[in-house]
């Protein structure tokens, strides 16, 4: 095989072509670091500081009033507390409002049983001492208004709260009656309309109440 031979041209040119990449390699180098290149920048480091686990917790968003205090509070959620109350008593939909998941059922339970447009409302009342034993069962006496007429009780319940405010919540069930409370007939013809041989006139019934002390 006979060896191809270039002219001194082509040769000189080939030389130059392997050199000038090793003659602008710094050249490159030194404008990559001129720009930053190779530093973090602002966001890297705020990136980086804020990595692992943030134990700065924010600041409670308060009023600026300077001059409230604890009981300050208090006050105001117990005036929240109040008119929420009343909003309630007042919203019609809310003293009528009965659902047992059929519209029918309600619509008789609330018209022909309970009539909710004459007693709207049911109604607990009971006097609960201070220093109450707390998560632990407690007889408790109250009474119990249900379509004009009231009737006392004696119920263990667990007190989860002892302050102004107060939550019980019944530990054993307490039995209603229909005919304590004058709604013998008004059952009596709710079974007629349903084209049923009996009600059971008693109910057990659980509660979890929300009692406020009245100043």
């Amino acid at each position: 095989m006979i060896p191809k031979t270039h002219s001194a041209k082509f040769l000189r040119q080939r030389k130059m072509m392997v050199i000038l990449p090793l003659m602008i390699l710094p050249f490159l180098t030194m404008a990559f670091w001129a720009l930053g290149g190779g530093q973090n920048s602002g966001e890297d480091g705020q990136l980086k500081q804020q990595a692992g686990l943030n134990i700065q917790l924010p600041d409670a968003l308060l009023k600026e009033d300077g001059n409230e205090n604890k009981l300050s509070f208090y006050k105001e959620a117990d005036a929240d507390s109040l008119k929420r109350r009343e909003i309630i008593l007042n919203d019609p939909a809310y003293r009528n409002s009965i659902d047992t998941s059929i519209e029918i059922r309600d619509q008789r339970m609330r018209e022909l049983f309970f009539e909710t447009d004459t007693y709207p409302t049911a109604e607990v009342t009971a006097e609960i001492e201070n220093d109450l034993p707390l998560m632990a069962p407690y007889n408790i006496d109250f009474n119990f208004t249900l379509h004009g007429q009231s009737h006392a009780f004696q119920v263990p319940v667990i007190i989860h709260s002892g302050s102004a405010d107060m939550m019980v919540t019944s530990a054993e069930d307490v039995i209603l009656s229909a005919t304590n409370y004058g709604l013998g007939s008004a059952l009596e013809n709710l079974r007629e309309i349903a084209g049923l041989e009996s009600i059971n006139p008693q109910v057990r019934v659980s509660f979890k109440l929300h009692f406020k002390q009245i100043y």
